[in-house]
Parts: structure tokens; sequence; C-alpha cells
């Protein structure tokens, strides 16, 4: 199991400390997070001042968002917001929890970045991702509520990749391509 998305600020969102896994998230370095204003890094649905201080009173704001990681394309993520134990002067600290939002059933191949990965289209509750990778890192996914792969499979180059994901758009549009693993 991979290592929680975990955050820790001041009660006005600016990073205090973060998890190695966080650090990946947010392309800083762990020294380098530190100060600065994590509401600013989210591009769409960013946490406003109100949420930091419901947050602080006691109350745990779950909700969706858009995030920028450094130099990085926005990603769709979830989180969770909750006051945090307080702080050596008893400070009030807020935890983020993060959860990306990539299909969690997804078997990258080693040296995948999840970033890297392109929706090839959506249909109503379906979409088909492609993992561009480099040779035997190609992978084809069709995913459908909740992120939940419910067809994989390899792909030896970008076009026959493409070529297959329009195949498997057809097969969603008729109905043949169910929420049962294939």
């Amino acid at each position: 199991m991979s290592e929680e998305i975990r955050i820790v600020t001041d009660a006005a969102g600016f990073v205090l400390d973060c998890s190695a896994a966080a650090v990946d998230l947010i392309g800083y370095s762990a020294r380098g997070a530190r100060r600065r204003e994590l509401p600013n890094m989210f591009v769409r649905e960013r946490p406003q001042l109100i949420e930091l201080l419901r947050a602080a009173q006691g109350e745990v704001i779950e909700r969706s968002a858009h995030f920028r990681p450094n130099d990085r394309k926005a990603i769709p993520v979830r989180f969770r917001l909750s006051r945090g134990a307080p702080g050596p002067n008893g400070e009030v600290l807020l935890e983020w929890t993060f959860t990306l939002r990539w299909p969690v059933g997804m078997r990258l191949p080693e040296g995948v970045d999840r970033r890297q990965l392109v929706t090839v289209w959506r249909a109503g509750t379906m979409r088909c991702v492609v993992v561009p990778g480099g040779e035997n890192k190609r992978r084809l996914f069709v995913c459908a509520d909740d992120d939940v792969v419910i067809h994989e499979e390899q792909a030896p180059t970008i076009s026959e990749a493409l070529a297959r994901a329009a195949e498997l758009q057809r097969m969603a549009a008729n109905g043949a391509l169910g929420n049962a693993a294939e």
C-alpha cells in the first residue's frame, strides 16, 4: 500500500510539513514546500478561507477539486481537511489528506507516473485512459463509475492503442462493455 498523501498547514493554509507522497504530488521538495500557501495550488474549486476557518473550529471538510502541482498540469483530487493536533505552541494546525482520482485498480508498470495518463474518450460514466509509457509499458484502461477498472489490456504502439480505444468506445456505446472486469 502506498504512503498517505498528507500535508499539515497552519490555520491560514501555509504548508508546515508534508509526507513523502505529498512531496511527489505537489512537485516541490519538502523544504521548498514549506511556507507555500496550499489553497493557491488549486486551480478549480479552490478551498476558501471560510472552509479553513470551519476546519480550524473542528468541522471536517471533504470534497473534490483540481490541484495543480508545480510546473505540471492540474489533476482532479479529493481532499479531506480537518483540525490536526495542536502545534508546539498550542497553535491550530490543519491536516489535509489527498486522494488522487485515478482508478485505484490500475496496475501501472514500474516507472510510469499517474500524471502521464491520457484520457482518450468519455462516454456517460465510462472513460478510456491510455498510459503512453515506453515499450512494454503502454496500457489501455476503460473505467466506470468511481474509477473502477472494467477493462485493461497492453497496447504495443500508440496508434494501436488509439485504434483499439475507438473500438472500445463503439462497444461501450452499444452496451457491449459491461461493468464487470473482463
